[in-house]
């Protein structure tokens, strides 16, 4: 996320939920699942205008989730009690937001992505 965060792994080839190419989530009717998109800005200038959209998600046998089952948060960072940055806050995002990175409006010098935590209401 930032210089400091040091080398944890590399969760961009693969992780607990996803493959590589798609996300892969489980859950029972009525309930919430959960995932963490983490957008990366690759280039040294300032990446803007970016936006997260998820259309319908398609399960087994022709089932789907529409997409106003779906929430979207973006995660604000603070520096922890080591002075390092972390996520701290999920503030809530309205289908047309955008965001940057790095953040121009909290001045987050050296900030290389920015993380969405993202709700799916399986109704």
């Amino acid at each position: 996320m930032f210089a400091d965060a040091g080398d944890k792994g590399d969760y961009r080839t693969a992780n607990s939920v996803f493959d590589g190419h798609t996300v892969h989530l489980a859950g029972a009717r009525g309930e919430y699942v959960s995932y963490q998109l983490c957008v990366e800005n690759g280039e040294q200038s300032p990446q803007k205008d970016l936006s997260v959209r998820q259309g319908n998600l398609l399960g087994p046998e022709g089932s789907s989730i529409g997409e106003d089952n779906i929430e979207y948060y973006r995660n604000w960072y603070a520096r922890n009690k080591d002075k390092k940055w972390q996520p701290a806050y999920c503030v809530p995002m309205k289908t047309k937001d955008t965001f940057e990175i790095p953040d121009a409006t909290r001045n987050l010098e050296g900030q290389r992505n920015q993380t969405i935590y993202i709700d799916v209401l399986h109704p």
